[in-house]
């Protein structure tokens, strides 16, 4: 460890990416001399002769939310160490050290020795103790619990070993301390968060969920890079998905929108041929309205000629007074057979101006027919340009995604290639 804060180790080397002292609490004065920190904290203590172990290392993780400063840096290493030292008997640690050229600046770490005051019966002396602080603590939070034990039996639905409790000679349960390093760890991490709810002052921070196995807590850096960038990949896999499942949704509205389009024009041309053909009926009409008034001239020019025989006949008439009873019947058989030709030719021209009024009616329910096919028309148009429209805005939207889509994959190739690097590295 020593070598790592020196950036004597091949991972200090490979994790550096700016050229940053680290942040120190160096008690002894001794710098990124462990070694030296250490001998001097334990010089004069005692230990226990058979303990594996003269020392404990803390990765102290920061939530990473917080914003680098220096005065959040100079916090971290403050709170890191004073937590430690208080739940190890207020002198334990020896060296602190916050790294500042890596990636991850949220992180201290602590190295710690707890010195404590043993009292016998030869008197007070100073040991170091690197489980009697952490197993007080379990004790204090956790109790005891029934002893179990593995037996031969296996888990129908897992198929794991199953474990039952230990009872005594009294057919009492034996009970065990839970105090085992998994549940320091354990009690830890609730002391952490609790720290940095109530000492720092994160009353927005939140308990991790607890372990259900016993692996690593924590990765290398190394292997939590290859983690993350693969975790992006997936994440720009899915938008890769998400952005062509809204393509294809794109391109089917497009679709029906061109359906809605034709279908839209096939009315535009059918109201158009029932427009023509309203149109030519209208024509037909006119001529034959042409017609009956050309035929109520010609019967009005017959009616006046025939009166200008009748004064004519008249004339005569009184010409030929020596004529004239001969000349009255005959006046009267044709004054007579004259009259019941008016009465006819009146009859007629009734007809014809009913039928003229007939079919001026029929001119105004054909005119309004028109009007409203004409109307119709618009309205169909006015929706043929807002399909357009909203095809337009469609081809304009297909067009971003498609960008969108290329961007996306180009990341996705790029991505892979730095997976695969990582990977091999």
């Amino acid at each position: 460890m020593e070598a790592h804060g020196k950036r004597l180790d091949r991972a200090g080397d490979r994790r550096a990416i700016r050229d940053v002292d680290a942040l120190l609490y160096d008690p002894y004065g001794h710098g990124l001399d462990l070694t030296k920190a250490f001998a001097e904290h334990v010089k004069d203590v005692r230990r226990n002769k058979g303990a594996k172990k003269g020392l404990l290392h803390a990765f102290i993780q920061f939530p990473t939310d917080l914003e680098i400063t220096p005065a959040s840096e100079q916090m971290m290493l403050d709170q890191a160490v004073a937590f430690v030292n208080k739940t190890h008997g207020d002198h334990a640690v020896f060296h602190g050290r916050l790294d500042r050229d890596e990636v991850g600046r949220h992180g201290v770490d602590v190295f710690y020795a707890p010195v404590y005051d043993k009292t016998t019966k030869q008197g007070t002396e100073q040991w170091v103790s690197l489980s009697k602080f952490g197993a007080a603590l379990a004790r204090d939070r956790l109790g005891q619990k029934a002893k179990e034990e593995k037996t031969d039996k296996k888990d129908p639905a897992t198929g794991k070993a199953i474990w039952e409790p230990v009872f005594d000679e009294n057919d009492e349960p034996v009970m065990v301390w839970q105090d085992s390093s998994f549940f320091v760890g354990r009690v830890m991490q609730d002391e952490w968060f609790e720290h940095l709810r109530d000492v720092v002052g994160l009353d927005w921070v939140k308990r991790g969920e607890q372990k259900v196995s016993r692996d690593p807590d924590r990765l290398e850096v190394e292997a939590f890079k290859v983690q993350e960038e693969a975790k992006k990949l997936a994440s720009l896999e899915a938008k890769t998905a998400t952005a062509q499942t809204e393509l294809d949704t794109t391109r089917q509205q497009i679709a029906e929108a061109k359906a809605d389009r034709d279908a839209a024009q096939a009315k535009a041309d059918e109201a158009e041929a029932s427009r023509r053909k309203a149109q030519s009926n209208l024509d037909k009409t006119q001529q034959k309205i042409t017609a009956l008034k050309q035929s109520e001239q010609d019967v009005s020019e017959r009616l006046r000629k025939r009166e200008r025989d009748y004064e004519q006949r008249a004339v005569n008439f009184d010409a030929k007074e020596k004529n004239a009873l001969r000349a009255v019947e005959r006046a009267t058989e044709a004054l007579e057979a004259l009259m019941a030709a008016e009465t006819r030719l009146t009859a007629s021209v009734e007809r014809l101006e009913a039928r003229e009024s007939d079919l001026r009616a029929s001119v105004r329910r054909e005119e309004a027919k028109l009007e409203k096919t004409t109307q119709a028309i618009r309205v169909e148009e006015a929706e043929l340009e807002t399909v357009n429209d909203a095809v337009a805005q469609k081809k304009t939207k297909i067009a971003s995604l498609e960008s969108s889509n290329s961007s996306l994959r180009q990341k996705k190739a790029s991505l892979k290639a730095r997976l695969q690097t990582l990977n091999a590295a």
